[in-house]
């Protein structure tokens, strides 16, 4: 394990943060996949790894930045795509939040909104763990 820490493969940190997520250690998942995103920024998994653990932390607008991101990347993705469609579903219209994946890759991003100058994001019910993607709810046989 002490090799672990010291990890510097992309694919490794990459697996290790899939796995915290399914632990529900989302703050573990994250600095995983932040550290797997300085080693392969081009990688669209990555990004999708680090948007799935800011979700579940209830840091809405940097998933949303991450996962369009990931979408500039590739916007074929799957499993950005089927993220984006998640962050639809588990926001309100009228978020700043919101994304347009029909343009992923035309548009420059927008700063996010920090969370306590959104008051509609204070008020809304976080998702239950593992909902922003199949992946999850399969591991669990959910899916």
């Amino acid at each position: 394990s002490e090799a672990l820490e010291t990890m510097q493969d992309p694919v490794v940190l990459s697996n290790r943060s899939a796995t915290y997520a399914m632990r529900q250690r989302f703050d573990k998942a994250l600095l995983d996949a932040d550290k797997a995103l300085k080693l392969a920024p081009q990688w669209p998994r990555v990004y999708h790894r680090r948007g799935h653990a800011l979700f579940h932390l209830g840091r809405y607008n940097e998933a949303v930045a991450t996962i369009e991101e990931g979408l500039r990347l590739d916007e074929k993705d799957g499993a950005l795509l089927e993220a984006a469609a998640k962050l639809k579903e588990y926001t309100e219209p009228g978020d700043d939040f919101w994304l347009d994946t029909s343009s992923a890759t035309s548009a420059s991003p927008e700063q996010p909104i920090p969370e306590e100058a959104n008051p509609a994001a204070a008020t809304r019910s976080v998702p239950r763990a593992g909902a922003f993607s199949s992946a999850s709810a399969k591991a669990k046989g959910n899916g």
